[in-house]
């Protein structure tokens, strides 16, 4: 079974198939993934919307350490875009302790297609969680590696 099978069957509550642009690209992602972000919409309590490139939920190229990579096994990793506080709605995933790498881009406000702040989850393996910030020059920060500069950038978005 795939993500696209699960909400074709409407075993997710708070996702449509219409909400991907195109939404036979969850063929090849995990339902495990969907049932996650499902449950962090619930518990945000706003809206979540699922990036609108494909890439942001599956890929059949690149690096097939990538959690998006989907070639020989389902993808477990996607990007959406939080409505409201990202700030919020990162710390809701954080504390869930269902997802084993989080990440927050803060250089995406200049999408045209979305807007605004993005999150990347991903199902790895939670012993210890990655966080990484890709800040507003698209540089990478990861929570382990550098905490401080991590933690600097995560204070300059605010709670609404």
């Amino acid at each position: 079974m795939s993500a696209y099978d699960l909400v074709k069957a409407g075993g997710v509550r708070n996702f449509s198939l219409d909400e991907w642009s195109e939404p036979k690209i969850l063929k090849l992602v995990s339902p495990r993934l969907l049932n996650h972000i499902d449950t962090l919409r619930e518990l945000y309590g706003q809206r979540i919307h699922p990036s609108q490139l494909s890439a942001g939920w599956a890929r059949l190229d690149g690096r097939s350490t990538s959690r998006h990579y989907a070639k020989g096994r389902l993808s477990d990793a996607g990007d959406i875009f939080p409505e409201g506080d990202v700030l919020r709605c990162w710390l809701t995933a954080l504390t869930m302790g269902v997802f084993g790498g989080i990440g927050l881009y803060l250089d995406t406000n200049k999408s045209r297609l979305q807007p605004g702040a993005m999150m990347h989850v991903d199902c790895r393996p939670i012993a210890f969680p990655v966080l990484w910030v890709r800040n507003e020059t698209g540089d990478y920060v990861y929570e382990n590696a550098e905490p401080d500069k991590f933690w600097s950038a995560i204070k300059r978005v605010r709670l609404k």
